[in-house]
């Protein structure tokens, strides 16, 4: 039985704890199996195993090494020592936190993943009573979720009750608002002081660098403009009014006649404090007819235009009443918002009666979170530009409506290769190895395209041959399928040529004369 030297200096610090119990438990084994019960043959194999660097160790613990003491176990004193040296006492929280939160590597099957489910598990303490279950949870549960980080390190140095910890957030919120009320700025503080406004961080009866607007700072989470676009440069996080881009110069001529708009439907919509002008919402009704879309918002089916001027996903009020009669799944239902809507060319600010977010699909895809304004009395539903792209409805851009022709593959038309097989070998019909959820569609795809271009064909009928693909990738990133021909490479034959020396081509270069000679 082989039991390689414990190599402390090399083991990270955080790993070291769980490879020292991996491997004093084969030392153990070890000894059972040799039938070794002398304590000072035990302590020497112990320190003979374990190499160099577990010597250095146990030569330096202060009382590690007991000599001429019969009452005293020398091997489990040692043992005692290197174990408090090497597995310091487990905080039963953080390794409760561990268990939580230990999910699957990728590529991890079942069994592996129990089998570590099982050994943090065996680290874990859960209470032995339902009271002392209850206080676990309890204490877990504060520090994980509502204590700060350097309160998390203070609970986290020892073992304490549900009653120490509870006093200590108590104590520490209570010392947080005192210290807080006594660093008030006073009024001669604010005398004489030199201050640099930074961006976004504005004084009260300043505007904020996002919105404009006053009373908050730019870093307030409540700022209109945070979750915003800029109709200027195009960026997330302010308005256009804020917007510090320089203007680039385009080919618009101020005296060139305006285009006359043709459509009924097109309004402004605007934030406060600045307006903002999109194609977002019918307000009566015209002749013309639209394509609608049903999408699912919430699990109910709504009938929608695709609307790719605006960014909004507006519902007239008929269908949010079918929303709520269906009972569908909304969430996060408000009626404060900081948008405006305002019909073209009038001045009536259109009624917000509500703003939700829901699930939103198209024909059984995938799923998308998006918010909804809902107008009174409006008349049909829209469905914004950036949900309608999210859902692969709407495309924008150079790349609508091209067609790529596949390239045939190049061939050797009229040639036949014949292989020499040897019948002696039976042929292998080989499992077809595991591919990666993630690269499953992937797979298909480059198969599909192989088909396409007549590089490969599909076989119908049964085989006697069955190599597994590998999947390689070239230097862009791009995937490449091989074939593993190892099995198969058995069965050929190779044949042999004589290959031409120089001496033959010399032979046959005699009497020649160079293109130089000959002139």
């Amino acid at each position: 039985m082989e039991i390689r030297p414990f190599l402390c200096d090399n083991i990270d610090k955080a790993l070291v704890r769980s490879e020292w119990e991996r491997w004093f438990r084969s030392f153990s084994l070890y000894l059972q199996a040799e039938d070794i019960s002398d304590v000072a043959k035990k302590k020497n194999k112990l320190l003979h195993l374990g190499g160099p660097q577990l010597q250095e160790v146990a030569f330096n613990i202060p009382g590690a090494l007991v000599e001429g003491n019969e009452e005293l176990n020398s091997f489990e004193v040692l043992v005692a020592k290197l174990d408090e040296y090497f597995s310091p006492k487990r905080n039963s929280t953080f390794e409760r936190h561990l268990f939580r939160n230990l999910s699957p590597v990728e590529g991890e099957n079942f069994n592996k993943y129990l089998l570590r489910l099982r050994h943090q598990v065996s680290k874990c303490e859960f209470g032995k009573t339902a009271a002392e279950i209850n206080e676990i949870c309890i204490k877990d549960k504060i520090i994980d979720s509502w204590a700060p980080v350097d309160l998390k390190k203070k609970l986290l140095e020892k073992e304490q009750s549900l009653k120490e910890i509870v006093e200590t957030c108590q104590i520490y919120e209570q010392i947080s608002k005192q210290s807080g009320s006594m660093f008030t700025k006073s009024a001669d503080e604010s005398v004489n002081r030199i201050t640099t406004k930074l961006c976004g961080a504005r004084q009260n009866n300043d505007e904020c660098g996002r919105c404009g607007q006053k009373g908050h700072f730019g870093n307030d989470p409540k700022c209109p403009a945070r979750s915003a676009q800029c109709n200027k440069c195009g960026l997330i996080g302010h308005f256009a009014r804020k917007c510090r881009s320089k203007k680039r110069k385009s080919g618009y001529n101020r005296n060139s006649p305006k285009r006359k708009r043709t459509e009924s439907y097109k309004v402004r919509n605007v934030g406060t404090n600045e307006e903002e002008e999109v194609n977002c919402f019918k307000i009566s009704n015209d002749t013309g007819i639209d394509e609608k879309l049903v999408c699912g918002i919430g699990g109910c089916p709504i009938s929608m235009v695709i609307d790719s001027g605006t960014r909004l996903n507006l519902v007239s009020e008929s269908d949010w009443g079918i929303l709520r009669k269906n009972k569908a799944v909304i969430f996060n239902e408000r009626e404060d918002h900081t948008t405006q809507f305002k019909a073209y060319a009038s001045n009536k600010v259109l009624d917000v009666l509500q703003v939700f977010e829901a699930p939103i699909s198209v024909e059984n895809k995938l799923e998308k979170i998006a918010t909804f304004y809902v107008i009174k009395n409006g008349c049909q539903s829209l469905l914004g530009r950036n949900t309608a792209m999210q859902l692969g409805v709407l495309k924008v851009g150079l790349g609508v409506n091209s067609i790529e022709i596949a390239q045939p593959f190049p061939k050797m038309l009229g040639v036949k290769i014949k292989l020499s097989i040897d019948p002696t070998v039976k042929p292998v019909q080989q499992p077809m190895r595991r591919i990666p959820i993630a690269l499953e569609e992937q797979v298909e795809e480059k198969i599909k395209q192989m088909i396409a271009l007549d590089i490969i064909e599909p076989v119908s009928g049964p085989s006697s041959w069955i190599s597994p693909i590998v999947i390689v990738y070239k230097e862009g990133g791009e995937m490449r399928l091989c074939i593993d021909m190892r099995r198969a490479n058995h069965a050929v034959l190779r044949e042999n040529h004589p290959l031409p020396t120089f001496e033959m081509f010399m032979a046959k270069l005699r009497g020649a004369k160079s293109f130089l000679g000959s002139t």
